[in-house]
């Protein structure tokens, strides 16, 4: 008697965006390529460069062919200026095709190798209607470690989400997310924000277009040697909410 076909593996594509952070990301890519080969899930894991300078992109180059060796599904897309870590992660997801789930992770480190593992594969086990957001929740299992500032910050910010565009989540910004490929089909070409802001409006328009957003705590742990400003980058993101309240208003959401 025949068995049951098995259930085939979803493929997932990994985004990881870089810019002017060789270092970090030297300390970390090493631990997630081994994480993701250790997983044996079909991950095509692309280094998607935000315009990162000449020097900057060389290191990268080495980097990514170390990693090459521990994991070789892993691809280096370097452009010439600056996108924004929005438009960098979209063009990671837009230079695959075939996949059933897209993600991305940033490449600090916040979030350790092992648990965006299991994020992943937490979440390939929902439907294809489901996004999956990490947050920032601290508790036993998933302990989150950063500055007093920023936990402030986290706050204020949820707020003016939520005044601006009605969006009650409790965490848009965490670094780790994953989304079915055709919800993300669905809406990419609505998609305008390129910066910091682009979580928002990424699930804005997946929430308009019926898919449900699901919020996995996870541990996390604020990397020194960020390139974030605080008060220039915030205001940037202000902006962007402005920007998104009015494509809300004239219905282009």
């Amino acid at each position: 008697m025949l068995g049951s076909p098995s259930k085939p593996i979803p493929r997932i594509a990994l985004v990881t965006p870089i810019w002017e952070d060789s270092n970090r990301f030297g300390v970390y890519g090493p631990k997630l390529a081994r994480a993701i080969a250790a997983s044996n899930l079909p991950i095509k894991w692309i280094v998607s460069d935000d315009g990162s300078s000449l020097i900057e992109q060389e290191r990268l180059k080495k980097i990514v062919e170390d990693l090459s060796i521990i994991y070789p599904e892993v691809h280096l897309v370097l452009s010439r200026n600056r996108l924004r870590k929005g438009a960098a992660i979209y063009k990671g997801w837009n230079q695959v095709s075939s996949m059933d789930w897209l993600a991305f992770v940033d490449g600090d480190g916040a979030i350790k190798a092992q648990d965006l593992i299991n994020f992943i594969n937490n979440s390939i086990s929902n439907k294809l209607d489901t996004c999956s957001i990490s947050i920032r929740k601290s508790s036993y299992l998933t302990p989150v470690i950063r500055q007093f500032k920023r936990r402030i910050s986290l706050r204020i910010f949820r707020l003016l989400v939520r005044m601006f565009t009605g969006l009650c989540l409790a965490d848009t910004q965490c670094g780790a997310k994953i989304i079915p490929a055709i919800q993300y089909h669905k809406i990419r070409h609505k998609l305008r924000e390129s910066g910091f802001i682009f979580d928002v409006e990424l699930l804005i328009n997946l929430t308009s277009s019926g898919c449900k957003i699901r919020s996995v705590p996870i541990s996390w742990e604020e990397i020194p040697g960020g390139k974030v400003n605080l008060i220039y980058d915030s205001f940037g993101m202000i902006c962007g909410l402005y920007r998104i309240r009015k494509r809300i208003k004239n219905g282009i959401y």
